[in-house]
């Protein structure tokens, strides 16, 4: 055993559990519910770029900008809820 390590583990292990603390299931809900209605609005804009073709007026380049931000956020929310139960796994371990 390493001195340091013990250390090392106990702090990354409160490090984990002040972030569970902060992930309420109310705000996970509400979360999710706000990224799936951005994900509705990005597929109409999706629907709405294909119409117009493949090249958007200069105008619209602020949509395009939006629709990579969203994007990035919708990949985010997939893996949300596998990342909430691992830390309230690990959370419950810590209690223990």
């Amino acid at each position: 055993d390493l001195p340091g390590a013990s250390a090392d583990v106990k702090s990354a292990l409160e490090d984990v559990r002040k972030r569970v603390a902060l992930l309420e299931p109310g705000k996970v809900d509400v979360m999710a519910r706000k990224l799936q209605q951005v994900s509705a609005h990005l597929d109409a804009l999706l629907k709405q770029r294909a119409l117009l073709g493949a090249s958007l007026p200069a105008s619209h380049a602020k949509i395009g900008e939006l629709i990579e931000v969203v994007e990035r956020w919708d990949t985010v929310a997939q893996h949300l809820p596998n990342l909430v139960a691992r830390l309230q796994t690990l959370q419950a371990l810590h209690q223990q």
